[in-house]
Parts: C-alpha cells; sequence; structure tokens
C-alpha cells in the first residue's frame, strides 16, 4: 500500500508555479532632484533631443545620465511654474522672476519680463505666449504684443487655439481673448458652463480637442 502511494506521488506533474502580480514599486524610477524646493516639481517637459526638464520651485533643471542638473544661467530663476517647447528647441520657462528661456543648454532672461511673474506658458509654431499677473503677451515675428482683455491673477493655464484667440485658465475661470481686439473677453466658469472655476491645466488631445482640468474635474472642449 504504501508503495503504490509512492509511486502515485511521483507519477504527479509538477504544478505551475504561481504569477504573483507585480507591486508598484517595480515600475517606479524614483528621481529625487535634492532639496525640498528642487523636489517641488510643477512642469515636465521632454525637448526634442528627448532631454527630461523639470520645473521646480528652485528653478529649472534637466536629467543628465540619471543625475538632475542646473542649466548653465539658471541660477537667478526662482519659483518655476511653466514650461513650453519652442521652435530650435528652444525651452521656455515661466517662473516668479519672469520669463526665461533655454537654448543649447543656456539659459537667458527674456528682459521684457524682467521681475514680472509668468504663471503660464505655451507655444504654437513660431508663437509664444505666456500669462502672470500683469497680462498675457504673444510673441510673433519676434516682437512681443500685449493681449487685449484681462484675465484674473492667478494663472495656471494658456493654449493658443487655431483661430488664434488665447485660452488663459485661471483659479477664477477659463478666459478667450482675442489678440486681434475683435472680440470681446469670454469668460467660462460656473455654475453653467464649467464643472470648476479654478482652471489647473489645458491640454490639447490626439484627437484635436481640448482637456480643461480643474479642482471639480475634467471637461472637454470639442470645437477647437
Amino acid at each position: 500500500m504504501q508503495q503504490n502511494n509512492q509511486t502515485k506521488f511521483r507519477q504527479r506533474k509538477p504544478s505551475r508555479p504561481m504569477v504573483d502580480a507585480p507591486f508598484w514599486q517595480e515600475y517606479r524610477i524614483p528621481y529625487l532632484l535634492g532639496s525640498a524646493l528642487e523636489n517641488d516639481v510643477r512642469a515636465l517637459l521632454f525637448d526634442a533631443r528627448g532631454v527630461l526638464w523639470a520645473g521646480t520651485a528652485a528653478g529649472p533643471r534637466f536629467l543628465n545620465n540619471k543625475e538632475w542638473r542646473v542649466p548653465t544661467g539658471a541660477a537667478n530663476v526662482t519659483g518655476c511654474h511653466s514650461l513650453a517647447l519652442g521652435i530650435d528647441n528652444t525651452v521656455w520657462i515661466g517662473s516668479n522672476s519672469g520669463l526665461w528661456y533655454a537654448s543649447n543648454g543656456n539659459v537667458s532672461e527674456a528682459t521684457e519680463f524682467s521681475n514680472k511673474p509668468i504663471g503660464a506658458v505655451c507655444t504654437k509654431g513660431q508663437q509664444v505666449a505666456v500669462a502672470g499677473p500683469d497680462g498675457v503677451w504673444l510673441r510673433k515675428a519676434g516682437e512681443w504684443i500685449k493681449v487685449p482683455g484681462r484675465a484674473q491673477q492667478n494663472v495656471h493655464a494658456i493654449h493658443i487655439a487655431d483661430d488664434g484667440k488665447i485660452w488663459v485658465g485661471t483659479g477664477s475661470g477659463l478666459y478667450i481673448l482675442d489678440p486681434s481686439g475683435a472680440a470681446p473677453t469670454l469668460r467660462l466658469g460656473t455654475p453653467n458652463t464649467l464643472l470648476s472655476s479654478n482652471i489647473r491645466g489645458l491640454d490639447v488631445l490626439k484627437n484635436g480637442t481640448l482637456a480643461i482640468s480643474s479642482t471639480g474635474g475634467l471637461d472637454i472642449y470639442r470645437g477647437m
């Protein structure tokens, strides 16, 4: 009887190992920047060469060989809020200390905005749009023009639409400004239009629609 049991045991097929679900740590690669201000990351951007840039409370940083570096000339950039990629791989930087741009790894100041806080910056082709407490500006053919109309001071996001109008997301609504001044400023917000008036981001999706993120949720605008 004992021999039969042993024979049956030997004839059993080996069991298959159980495949466990991966832990979230297996997908996570931490890249701590350093100080508390540097680890306060407000914006991320890949440039045309695939280099990762971070806009932090201490200024802009870029990742090189798994180490964060301070770009040359960035010592006076503080409180970086927004990053945008322009032509010729220029990285535009909106910060508490004004508007800056990085070209070939060197950061320079856009002197037109010296000590003027810039809360949001975006690009579209050769155009650059920026917004801050002092208003909204559009750069065309190398020159900055003040966009008529006024958005609120607490600026979080900006977008250049296909029709040339400037969308500005603020803490008190979404504003649509016409650079030509032909159309009045339009404000969208609660309770009838958006989930919240506290707009946090404006991002164009692959299908061309505009995603409007806010503290109330996500709105999709299909009229772009």
